[in-house]
């Protein structure tokens, strides 16, 4: 009985999954070989249009992570573009002065530029984040800054989805294809 729930359970979260195994179609992706995940540029647009573009495709505006996911960005994207800036993820529409990514998920990285003491929200309704480009003046190239409906490129983040599933209960963790090959042969599989 349990392989048999454990069988319906893997099938139930397969089936709710509606993961692309590739980027859409239609950009110019670079991937970024240390996180996998692949990025491409808008055409010059507002944050909200960029951010409904990348929606429209399966993906949001970019939600940097980490440090390095920021200094990749920058020499892969930011550093050779001619607008001042590029949208990325970040906005506070929703609360301001609570920055969440464009996928809604949390903060968990910021890098603002200390140069005007971003965010400022200085023109009021600065509820989108741009990082800034070498072409900037008078701010911290590579920095964030919080804006308003300024026209920049935005970088649109596909992230291939796994879900992961721990086949011995021991913490040894593979992706779920196998776990369903497993079952198929008769294995357990907790999840």
């Amino acid at each position: 009985m349990k392989h048999l729930l454990t069988s319906i359970l893997l099938l139930s979260l397969c089936s709710t999954a509606t993961a692309q195994s590739s980027p859409p179609s239609g950009y110019t992706w670079t991937e970024n070989s240390s996180n996998g995940h692949y990025y491409a540029f808008t055409d010059v647009k507002s944050w909200a249009d960029a951010q409904s573009e990348a929606v429209a495709v399966g993906c949001n505006l970019v939600t940097i992570r980490n440090q390095s996911e920021q200094d990749w960005l920058f020499s892969t994207f930011v550093s050779q573009v001619t607008p001042v800036g590029l949208h990325i993820g970040f906005n506070d529409i929703n609360v301001e002065g609570t920055w969440e990514g464009g996928s809604g998920e949390p903060v968990t990285f910021e890098n603002w530029d200390p140069i005007g003491a971003e965010p400022s929200n200085s023109y009021g309704g600065e509820d989108e984040a741009i990082i800034w480009s070498n072409n900037a003046s008078s701010v911290t190239p590579g920095k964030w800054n919080d804006a308003h409906s300024t026209q920049f490129h935005g970088i649109i983040e596909w992230r291939p989805t796994t879900v992961y599933v721990d086949q011995s209960g021991n913490g040894d963790y593979t992706d779920i294809q196998s776990a369903i090959d497993w079952s198929i042969n008769g294995d357990t599989v907790i999840v």
